[in-house]
């Protein structure tokens, strides 16, 4: 099954959003770990994910290779379970309650990618 944008909070993905992930040049450990996960489970190398100059690279990639569109057309089929695992790994010890503190911007991916892990 297509994990659901409603149901995950991704929906709330906006361009302000985007843009908030964007404005880091030096984001907190929290932020950086969901975002890895997320790129991680979108197929992208954990190595390069390690610099956060890559991971903007990818936020600013425009069209079908934009964060939005990846997410739409995800498919949790598609992915191994050595994927999930080394996604899900990235979100131990992580709490939603201090992703969103650490920013509000990336809570909704947060909750995308630890309901991906989990089906």
């Amino acid at each position: 099954a297509v994990v659901s944008t409603q149901s995950t909070g991704v929906i709330a993905l906006t361009r302000p959003i985007v843009a908030e992930l964007k404005s880091y040049s030096n984001p907190p450990a929290a932020v950086h770990k969901t975002m890895i996960a997320v790129f991680v489970m979108l197929g992208e190398s954990e190595k390069k994910l390690a610099q956060w100059n890559y991971i903007l690279q990818l936020l600013n990639k425009p069209g079908k290779a934009s964060l939005m569109s990846r997410i739409s057309d995800f498919s949790r089929e598609s992915v191994s379970k050595g994927t999930v695992e080394r996604a899900r790994k990235q979100l131990d010890n992580l709490t939603s309650v201090e992703v969103e503190s650490a920013g509000k911007s990336v809570s909704c991916l947060f909750l995308w990618v630890a309901k991906a892990c989990e089906m």
